[in-house]
């Protein structure tokens, strides 16, 4: 079995709403169980950032198949994300979502 957490804040919440934790828990099979989690954590996300402007919103994200650690060397001991290792870590997820953007957009005119 499987625990799923994720933690959403937007500016707004760090205005004066409380903080919420969403989490999912169970068995995680299958392509229904990922696409439930999707949109649970996309509901979330809609949720919180509704009142920001477009270019503060969350356009694309990627569930990962674990937390990040320190023993991977994602996080420092204060648990704060280290933001280079974890762009070369996760450099082919990051392109994905770039390239998406690229082919909606077109060629440079």
């Amino acid at each position: 079995m499987r625990k799923v957490t994720s933690r959403c804040s937007s500016p707004m919440v760090e205005a004066g709403e409380p903080k919420r934790r969403m989490s999912v828990s169970g068995e995680l099979r299958g392509s229904d169980a990922a696409s439930m989690i999707r949109q649970k954590i996309q509901e979330a996300i809609d949720k919180s950032t509704r009142l920001c402007p477009s270019y503060e919103t969350i356009k694309r994200f990627t569930v990962l198949d674990r937390d990040f650690a320190q023993e991977t060397g994602e996080l420092t001991p204060t648990m704060k994300v280290k933001r280079k290792a974890c762009t070369q870590k996760y450099k082919k997820e990051t392109r994905r979502h770039v390239r998406r953007r690229v082919r909606r957009l077109g060629p440079p005119p």
